[in-house]
């Protein structure tokens, strides 16, 4: 009898034992499973750029250019060769330098209206610091885009003020456009992403939502090499090289 109660003992203990073992596993894939889970919310879809059709003539783009001399980094604007839309009233725009210039090397950016002949802004901007794509916010420079209006944008390095000729100049065009109802639509369900802008032909709102998320998160190579994916969407190698180094 005492026999039998202990092995009754024993075999509950066993019971108990594998019981808890298997709620500690399932806990376990809980959090794995739940982990994985947000990690994978976390990640941003894909953004893929689908290029507007456009009822406007085409405009003249700079890509970019390098100077003679070794002081002299290569400057891009970061844009398509068409015109890119936006439908923000003060979105922002990048450029991108592959090397901090030389301190006597002025960076200018010029904003102009398509029918006005004074530049809406025309001022300096900070020398970068750092090579790489850097962002200019036309908010900070109290600038409100008009609906169905094209405005050419440049970014200068000015090499000698006595001489402008020897500027180096990347020149693009920004077309503000209203929100259709798809995109309200979208941005409802889907919210404010890349991935909703890119497809919906809004350059500067993907690129501009890209780089929030990554100037929230600069550590995040996976947003890192998604802006250098839509960058060589549209042609733009040599920036997407860059912006991931």
């Amino acid at each position: 009898m005492k026999t039998l109660t202990t092995v009754t003992i024993v075999s509950m203990a066993l019971m108990f034992s594998v019981a808890a073992g298997a709620a500690d596993e399932k806990a376990s894939d809980g959090t794995s499973q739940a982990a994985n889970a947000q990690k994978t919310a976390k990640a941003p879809a894909r953004p893929v750029y689908q290029p507007p059709k456009l009822d406007k003539p085409a405009r003249t783009v700079g890509g970019g250019s390098r100077g003679s001399k070794d002081k002299v980094p290569a400057l891009f604007v970061v844009a398509p060769e068409h015109v890119g839309q936006t439908t923000s009233e003060s979105p922002s725009l990048f450029y991108f330098i592959d090397r901090v210039p030389d301190p006597s090397i002025r960076v200018e950016f010029t904003l102009l209206d398509e029918d006005s002949v004074e530049p809406l802004v025309d001022t300096v901007l900070p020398t970068p610091k750092r090579a790489g794509v850097h962002r200019i916010r036309l908010a900070d420079h109290g600038v409100t885009l008009a609906a169905g209006s094209e405005y050419e944008w440049s970014v200068s390095l000015v090499l000698d003020p006595n001489e402008r000729s020897k500027d180096i100049v990347a020149t693009s065009w920004i077309d503000r456009v209203p929100a259709s109802g798809e995109l309200k639509s979208r941005l409802a369900s889907e919210g404010s992403t890349a991935a909703v802008f890119a497809e919906e032909g809004l350059w500067y709102d993907a690129i501009g939502a890209l780089s929030d998320q990554i100037d929230d998160d600069p550590g995040n190579v996976q947003l890192a090499e998604q802006r250098a994916d839509l960058l060589r969407q549209v042609g733009l190698d040599t920036i997407a090289a860059g912006a991931v180094q």
